[in-house]
């Protein structure tokens, strides 16, 4: 019965970070839509077509794909740089390190670097994830791990 509950219980967690995750990325999208939109609407004086300066755009976001204005938006605030080589990743798998980033990021918080780290997979402190996934950990958006050696 435990093995039962314990396999329950990942599966019954694993779905409400999927469904916390699906939440976060549209509201994400849905406040690029809000800012796009108002800041269009001051610019342009009653013309309220979406308008964004990016200095390059990702090559793998084509024009024409649904997401492309939502992805530059992010590239131009700062809160995604893509995954190099002017990539953004189109169609990959986001990290746990790459979301929890680019919540830092969205919520402009300072970045913390402790002396040791909150999780066994994060303990090496030149990894480019460290300070955000201990912001995060600070903020208590995620909860420490109890005795990481």
């Amino acid at each position: 019965m435990k093995i039962f509950m314990k396999i329950y219980i990942k599966k019954v967690l694993s779905a409400l970070l999927n469904i916390t995750l699906i939440f976060t990325i549209s509201f994400i999208i849905l406040a690029l839509k809000f800012s796009t939109f108002v800041s269009a609407a001051q610019e342009n004086s009653g013309n309220i077509t979406p308008t964004f300066s990016v200095l390059e755009k990702f090559n793998d976001v084509p024009d024409n794909h649904w997401s492309f204005e939502y992805v530059h938006k992010l590239k131009e605030l700062g809160i995604t740089n893509g995954i190099g080589n002017n990539k953004f990743g189109l169609g990959m798998t986001i990290t746990r390190a790459e979301f929890v980033a680019f919540l830092v990021r969205l919520m402009q918080w300072d970045l913390i670097n402790p002396e040791v780290g909150s999780f066994k997979d994060n303990l090496d402190k030149n990894k480019w994830y460290y300070q955000y996934i201990e912001t995060a950990v600070n903020k208590n958006v995620i909860l420490k791990e109890e005795n990481v050696e």
